[in-house]
Formats: C-alpha cells, structure tokens, sequence
C-alpha cells in the first residue's frame, strides 16, 4: 500500500482551481519505486434521499453481464443532471440506471449506462480515467466520519481507488476493489453506433469496516454514483449523477444519499 496525502482541490470538479490528479498518480510513482436486462421497478423521485442496497445470501459474481439473481429483485435508480445544469435547460442526453446490493463480504455496484459512443482509451488501473474517457464512480461515506472513498470502473474493466481523509485531501490507496464491465457496441470506435454498457463493482467490507465504523442494517453510511460520459466531437463529457444534487460537482458529500442497508426481501 502506498499512502501519500496532499490537500487540493480534485481537477475533475467543474469551477474550481485545478490540480491535476494524474500528477499525483505520477508523484506516487516516483516514490514507490523500489519500494492506491430486465426494466425494474423504480423508486419515486421523492425518494430518492435514500438510497437502498438489499441483502444477498449468493455472492454476486463479477463478470460485468448483471444477470444474478441479486440484480433482479434490486432496485434501479435513474441517474440524472444536476439542479444546477437542469435550471439553465440542459437536459440528460443519455440514461443510466443504478442497482445495490450486498452480502457478508462485499458491497456491489450494478449500472447499465446508454452509450451511443463508448470510450476508454486507459488500459491500466489507478490512474485519472474520467480525463481519458467513459467512467463510473461510487463514493462511499460513513456519516459521522470525514473519511469517503471514491472508486472508479470503466467499459474496460479498469478500476481506480482513491480513499480522502476528509474533503480536498487525498490519499492514495489500493484495496481489494473488483470490476467487470462489458460494452454492448465497439469500444474505442466512433465510426458506429454502440448502445450501452454494464459494469458490476465488488468493494471488500473489511475495506470499508473500520475500528469505529461497521457496515450493515442500522449503520450510517452515504454514497453517490456519478458518471462521465465522452463522446467524440464533444467538448465537455455529460456528467451525471443520483442522487441528484444542487450543483455539478461530485464532492458535495452533505447532499449523498443515505444508503440503507436491508435484509429483508421485496415487498
């Protein structure tokens, strides 16, 4: 594991002085050598401040399709634009849907992005993906701590982990962190029509359970799912997330949903 800590401002919120978390990648480097589908039924919008992830006795298994049984019976919730973005008009060019579950080992991420360009151009982990192309990322948050960690996956089954002290410092952390992900049209070709890609995250709890910090029903933990989606001829990649928040940028944790972890099954 290597632990380097610098207080800055993440280069991937819009609006904000830049600091470019590839040169932190970089510096890392430097140091270490020798030496981080079925439509379901959909909870109101009005609900949406709570987040709800369901106990499942058979693991998932991640390969990237979300055909286990665990994704079946979960509930989908729709990534959106911003308050901000939707005020001056902007609205979502393509959806995306969102599924959570969890067993005694992991918690697990599901999504199931439309994508008419599907792009990821890195084929190596732990780096800034969102600057080279198509990303899901999951930051998870324990309510009474100020520590979150914030995981990424691509539509090439690269992933990154990213674990901060507290908002605007950064340490960089390499955990037990899975990804599978698999692309419905032809990556990295911006000649054809693609149309969507799925991805499935597996995080150990014994990452995320801390001394003073447990995980499972009654326990008070937030998440967020954010996207960015590129696309060839684009400026600027759409971004996205649920819950929706008041302003485009991902790190607002007092706006994260509540994530409620349940055993029971679907009413």
């Amino acid at each position: 594991m290597i632990n380097f800590h610098v207080s800055f401002v993440p280069d991937h919120i819009p609006g904000t002085n830049r600091v470019s978390i590839s040169a932190v990648f970089a510096l890392c480097a430097v140091l270490a050598v020798g030496g981080c589908a079925k439509r379901l039924s959909r909870p109101s919008a009005a609900s949406l401040g709570t987040m709800q992830a369901r106990y499942t006795t058979e693991p998932v298994n991640i390969d990237g399709v979300l055909d286990d049984q665990a994704w079946k019976t979960a509930p989908a919730y729709r990534m959106s634009l911003g308050e901000d973005r939707m005020a001056k008009g902007q609205r979502l060019a393509e959806r995306g849907e969102v599924r959570l579950v969890w067993d005694d080992r992991n918690f697990y991420v599901g999504i199931r992005f439309r994508d008419r360009d599907i792009v990821a151009e890195a084929d190596v982990d732990q780096i800034s993906h969102y600057e080279r192309g198509d990303l899901v990322e999951v930051f998870l948050k324990p309510r009474n701590q100020t520590w979150y960690w914030e995981l990424y996956a691509t539509p090439r089954s690269q992933k990154t982990s990213l674990w901060f002290p507290k908002t605007g410092t950064l340490t960089i952390r390499r955990c037990g962190l899975r990804v599978a992900a698999r692309c419905q049209g032809t990556l990295n070709e911006s000649h054809d029509k693609d149309r969507s890609w799925t991805a499935e995250v597996a995080m150990p709890l014994r990452d995320l359970v801390t001394a003073d910090q447990s995980f499972g029903p009654g326990t008070q933990w937030s998440i967020l799912v954010s996207r960015y989606n590129h696309r060839r001829g684009l400026k600027d990649p759409e971004l996205s997330m649920v819950p929706q928040l008041s302003k485009t940028n991902y790190h607002l944790i007092e706006e994260y949903a509540v994530l409620e972890l349940t055993r029971a099954g679907p009413e």
